[in-house]
C-alpha cells in the first residue's frame, strides 16, 4: 500500500505542475479549469467586492455561446436509430428499436446525453464512465487526474477519479476488503465523508491495476507530531505521510472511461472549449464594466470647491437652509465624457466573441438590424449550422461507440429472458408487433423441427402454421405482450447505430415519401426482388424513414423461405432428410406469446 500511495502522490504532484507547450508558453491544467468554472458561474477570482467595499457585478459573456452550442449539438434517445445490415430482420429490428428506447430511458442514458451536451462546449472535454450492467454516466472533469501531456486517457500511465463518499456508502461496498473498510470506519468514528480515490495504473500494454485509496494525503506535522490532511496541490515530496487505507485492489483489461474533445490543442490532454476560448474577452469585459461603473459613480456624485476655509467640508450636511455664504462655492464638473469610448471598446470585444463562437444574432434570438436581407440571414445560419454539424458528428460518433460496445450488449443481456413489452401505439403498430412475434415463433419452430427430424418443413406447412399463429394472436386485444426468451439473439452483429439530426427536415421527409409513392406506383414488385428490396429499404433508412412503419416489409420468414416471392425454397438436404416427395409432418406447434 505504501508504494501505491507514494506513486499516487508523485503523480498528483505532476498533475498540478504546469507543462510547456509547443511554442514555448506554459499551460496550467488546474488553473484553466478553475477559470472556466469561475467565469461560467459569474464569479470573480478576487471576490465579489472591490477595495472600497462596493459590490462588483459580473457581466457574463461566456455562458450564452455554450447554451447556443448545446442547442445545436443536442442528442436525445429518439435520435438513436437501429438499422439492420444486409440480411437483417427488419420487423424484429423495428421492435428492438422501441424496446431499446424504453430501456435507455429507464437506465438514465437520456440524462447522460443531456449532461454531456452541456459540458462538451463548456469544458472542451467530456469524460464518460462505464458503470455496472453496461450503463454509462458522466464524470465531472474536475474529479479526473491524469497525465496532462497525453492525447487521451489510455495513453496516460495513470488515471485517477476522486469520489466524495459518505460513511454509509463506503460501508455498503460489499466487494471491497471488509477488514480495510472496518479499519477505516473504526479509526475515524466521527468522520461522515471520505474522499476515495479510484486509481488506475498501467502495468502492461493490456493490463491496468485498479485501487481504491483514502487517507494517504495526511502528512506529519513537525511541531505537534500529528498527521494533518493537506491539499493535493500542497504535496511535499519530502514530507512524512500516512500509509493510508487501501480498500480494494485488482487488475482490469481496460479503464472504464471514454472521452470526446471539442477542439484539440497539440501538446495537452484538455481540449479547448468556448469558455477558455473567451477568457480574454471575459476579462476585458469585466474591466470595461467595472471601469464604466466607477466612472459613472463619480459622475453621479456632486462635488464643489471654494477658497473660503470657513465653509464646512460638506455642503449637504454642514450648511442649513437660508444660511448666508460669504465665500464663493463652485461646482466641480464631473461629467463622464468617455461613454462613447467605452461603448466602442465593448462592441469590439462583443464582435470578437461572436466570431470566435459563431453566436451571431441570427441564432441567439436577438433582433436583427432593420432591412437585413433574408438571403443574408439564411446564408449566415447555414454557415453556423455547418460548423456545429461537425461537433455534433463527433458527439454522435462518441455515443455510437458507447452504444455498440457496451449499451446494446447490456440491453440484450438484460432482455434475454422473456419480458413484457407494453405497446401503447396505433393498430398498425400492433400488427407489426404481432408479425414480429410470429416471425420469431416461426423461425424457432422451423429450426427445432429441422434439427429434430432432419427435414425442412414444406412451404404449405409453414404458411398454415403462420395463419394459425396470426389468427390466435389477433384474437387478443391486449396492449402488452410477453416476448419469448432469447428474442433478440438472432440479431447479433446485425446492428448499426445511426445518430440522426433531431430536428426533422419536413420538406426532405415529404420528398422521400413522395419518392416512395412514385416508386411503388410505377414498380409494385420492387419489394419482391431481393436486390431491389435491399436497396430500397436501405435508401429509406438513410433518409430516416422506416420501411416497417410504412408497412413495406414482408414477413421475415417469407423473405427467408421465398413465400410470396418468385424464387423457390432452397432444397439443400439436412442430415437425415427425407426425399422431396416423402410425406412431411407439420411442424410442432410452439408455445404462443402470452398476453400480459
Amino acid at each position: 500500500m505504501h508504494d501505491v500511495a507514494s506513486q499516487v502522490r508523485h503523480n498528483l504532484k505532476s498533475f498540478y505542475t504546469p507543462i510547456e507547450m509547443p511554442g514555448g508558453y506554459m499551460f496550467n491544467h488546474v488553473k484553466t479549469l478553475k477559470y472556466i468554472d469561475l467565469y461560467y458561474n459569474s464569479q470573480f477570482e478576487s471576490g465579489e467586492y472591490d477595495e472600497q467595499g462596493y459590490r462588483k457585478y459580473f457581466l457574463n459573456i461566456v455562458k450564452q455561446p455554450c447554451d447556443v452550442a448545446s442547442k445545436f449539438i443536442d442528442l436525445d434517445t429518439k435520435d438513436i436509430i437501429l438499422t439492420s445490415k444486409p440480411g437483417g430482420i427488419e420487423h424484429k429490428m423495428w421492435l428492438m428499436q422501441r424496446d431499446l428506447k424504453d430501456w435507455l430511458s429507464e437506465s438514465g442514458f437520456a440524462k447522460f446525453l443531456n449532461q454531456s451536451g452541456e459540458e462538451y462546449p463548456k469544458y472542451g472535454t467530456v469524460v464518460a464512465k462505464r458503470t455496472r450492467n453496461g450503463a454509462w454516466d458522466g464524470v465531472h472533469i474536475q474529479n479526473v487526474r491524469t497525465d496532462t501531456r497525453t492525447d487521451c486517457l489510455r495513453d496516460s500511465g495513470f488515471v485517477y477519479e476522486a469520489h466524495m463518499m459518505s460513511r454509509w456508502e463506503v460501508e455498503d461496498m460489499k466487494s471491497w476488503n471488509a477488514d480495510a473498510v472496518a479499519e477505516l470506519l473504526e479509526t475515524n468514528p466521527s468522520q461522515t465523508q471520505f474522499i476515495i480515490y479510484e486509481a488506475y495504473h498501467r502495468v502492461s500494454s493490456k493490463k491496468w491495476e485498479r485501487s481504491f485509496l483514502t487517507n494517504f494525503l495526511n502528512v506529519k506535522d513537525k511541531e505537534s507530531g500529528q498527521y494533518l490532511p493537506v491539499a493535493e496541490s500542497q504535496i511535499d515530496p519530502n514530507g512524512e505521510y500516512m500509509a493510508g487505507n487501501e480498500l480494494f485492489m485488482d487488475e482490469v483489461n481496460d479503464i472504464p472511461y471514454r472521452e470526446m474533445h471539442w477542439e484539440r490543442v497539440p501538446g495537452r490532454w484538455l481540449s479547448r472549449g468556448f469558455v477558455e476560448y473567451l477568457l480574454d474577452n471575459q476579462m476585458s469585459t469585466n474591466d470595461l464594466s467595472l471601469g464604466k461603473r466607477r466612472s459613472m459613480r463619480v459622475s453621479s456624485t456632486p462635488l464643489f470647491w471654494t477658497t473660503d476655509e470657513t465653509i464646512g467640508r460638506n455642503v449637504l450636511s454642514d450648511l442649513e437652509p437660508g444660511q448666508i455664504i460669504k465665500g464663493q462655492i463652485t461646482p466641480v464638473d464631473t461629467q463622464e465624457r468617455n461613454l462613447a469610448t467605452f461603448q466602442t471598446e465593448e462592441d469590439r470585444w462583443e464582435k470578437n466573441r461572436q466570431e470566435k463562437t459563431f453566436s451571431f444574432e441570427a441564432v441567439t434570438g436577438k433582433n436583427l438590424p432593420s432591412q437585413t436581407p433574408l438571403g443574408v440571414v439564411e446564408n449566415a445560419v447555414n454557415m453556423i449550422e455547418s460548423y456545429f454539424d461537425k461537433k455534433r458528428e463527433n458527439f454522435g460518433l462518441f455515443v455510437k461507440e458507447i452504444l455498440t460496445t457496451d449499451v446494446i450488449p447490456a440491453f440484450k443481456n438484460d432482455k434475454r429472458k422473456s419480458h413484457i413489452l407494453k405497446f401503447m401505439h396505433s393498430d398498425s403498430d400492433m400488427d407489426k408487433l404481432r408479425r414480429a412475434v410470429t416471425d420469431h415463433t416461426m423461425r424457432t419452430a422451423f429450426w427445432k423441427y429441422a434439427e429434430r427430424t432432419g427435414t425442412i418443413p414444406s412451404r404449405m406447412s409453414l404458411e398454415l402454421e403462420r395463419v394459425r399463429l396470426e389468427g390466435a394472436m389477433k384474437k387478443r386485444k391486449d396492449l402488452a405482450f410477453e416476448l419469448p426468451d432469447d428474442f433478440y439473439d438472432d440479431v447479433d452483429e446485425l446492428v448499426d447505430v445511426v445518430v440522426t439530426d433531431e430536428s426533422v427536415d419536413v420538406q426532405q421527409r415529404l420528398q422521400t415519401l413522395q419518392k416512395v409513392f412514385e416508386t411503388m406506383s410505377t414498380n409494385p414488385t420492387v419489394m419482391d426482388n431481393p436486390l431491389t428490396r435491399t436497396v430500397f429499404v436501405k435508401m429509406l433508412e438513410l433518409a430516416g424513414v422506416s420501411a416497417v412503419d410504412l408497412d413495406l416489409v414482408k414477413s421475415d420468414m417469407d423473405a427467408s423461405q421465398g413465400l410470396g416471392a418468385p424464387q423457390q425454397t432452397p432444397q439443400a438436404m439436412l442430415p437425415g432428410q427425407q426425399p422431396q416427395n416423402a410425406a412431411q409432418p407439420a411442424p410442432v406447434a410452439q408455445k404462443q406469446p402470452v398476453a400480459a
